[in-house]
């Protein structure tokens, strides 16, 4: 029996085998040659699935309008307490103005300057809002859509702060309009204050402070959210682990609240203010061990509330009942964010760290 061996070796030691001759053409340089003149697979800009077409799409990008120079960053970074400025989260907010069967506030002369610019009116008119913050600067722009590039140079508001930077804000849906957003953005700050602004009316510097000496809570904001279908009243969670409901109408305490148990529960309470008038803030939730990173309501009827923490555990409420109905463990550590999407799907985000 005739071992061949030689099929195991080189291209070159095919061509000395009479019974090879049409493989031994095959050589190296024709094998690159081959490859080369293969067609190029083009990159697809749209695939069809069972669930619909997914179109590769080219994205509107939000930023600073003059972003730092990095010789600037250095110099920003070295002064006092800029590293903790360095790791601010960025958070974005959006307010949809397809406002339905709202009807727009009257105008007023403070609205004036609007009619200079009769296509900026009409923008004002139809397009949404968005709201970022970067550092210890705040943003406010029309939103075309993620394909339509924002004109950078435009911001309906932006406000520069000094001695803390924000963390969250949120939009008041319910009573904005398209031509004022009747103090419907709130902030919240590092510090712990909240901020509750007009964007629109900003050649005023209109604006309420909450917690403004710091005697409900001094640690940083982690979120806040309007309560659904309650127009005055919105939810802030810090990173002590508390989370308060404020009534913007209320005032805050001039010192720090002494708290009395409403409503307690598995691994959470809740406590309510001994004064004699009903001031800020009008509940307080403990909920869990560490702080609370995020919240989220399930829809407009503001029905279950779910948490987040720095715990590991997602939680979910009814909200108006204060009741706890279910949790769960993270398998990855502490969740970091969560939503509730159209069907009330819940879905959290855990963190590795």
């Amino acid at each position: 029996m005739m071992m061949h061996n030689h099929l195991l070796g080189p291209s070159s030691s095919l061509a000395s085998t009479s019974g090879l001759q049409p493989t031994a053409a095959l050589s190296e340089g024709a094998l690159l040659n081959h490859a080369l003149n293969q067609p190029k697979e083009e990159l697809k800009t749209h695939f069809t699935t069972r669930e619909g077409t997914y179109k590769l799409m080219t994205m509107a990008e939000y930023s600073r309008p003059n972003r730092v120079p990095m010789n600037q960053r250095v110099l920003l970074q070295m002064q006092p307490g800029a590293a903790n400025v360095a790791g601010a989260p960025v958070r974005v907010s959006f307010l949809s103005m397809n406002t339905g069967n709202k009807t727009p506030s009257p105008r007023t002369e403070e609205q004036d300057f609007l009619d200079a610019d009769e296509n900026y009116r009409e923008e004002l008119a139809t397009a949404d809002r968005i709201c970022f913050n970067v550092g210890r600067e705040l943003y406010v722009y029309l939103y075309k859509g993620i394909h339509t590039a924002a004109d950078l140079s435009k911001p309906i508001d932006k406000r520069v702060y000094k001695g803390t930077y924000p963390t969250c804000h949120h939009f008041n849906q319910e009573t904005a309009t398209t031509t004022s957003c009747s103090f419907s953005l709130i902030i919240g700050f590092s510090a712990g204050q909240i901020q509750l602004i007009d964007p629109f009316h900003k050649e005023y510097q209109s604006s309420r402070l909450y917690n403004e000496e710091r005697f409900i809570d001094k640690t940083g904001v982690t979120c806040l959210r309007w309560v659904p279908g309650q127009r005055q009243h919105f939810l802030v969670s810090y990173t002590s682990g508390y989370m308060y409901l404020y009534n913007e109408e209320l005032q805050c305490p001039m010192a720090p609240p002494v708290y009395q148990t409403f409503k307690q529960g598995d691994k959470y309470a809740i406590y309510t203010c001994k004064a004699k008038t009903t001031r800020n803030p009008v509940y307080r939730w403990q909920i869990g061990e560490g702080g609370i990173n995020q919240f989220a309501f399930s829809g407009q009827d503001a029905k279950m509330l779910a948490t987040v923490g720095h715990d590991g555990y997602l939680r979910i409420f009814n909200y108006h009942q204060m009741e706890l109905l279910s949790y769960m463990k993270s398998y990855f550590g502490k969740s970091i964010m969560l939503l509730f999407n159209l069907i009330f799907i819940l879905e959290f985000i855990p963190c590795f760290l």
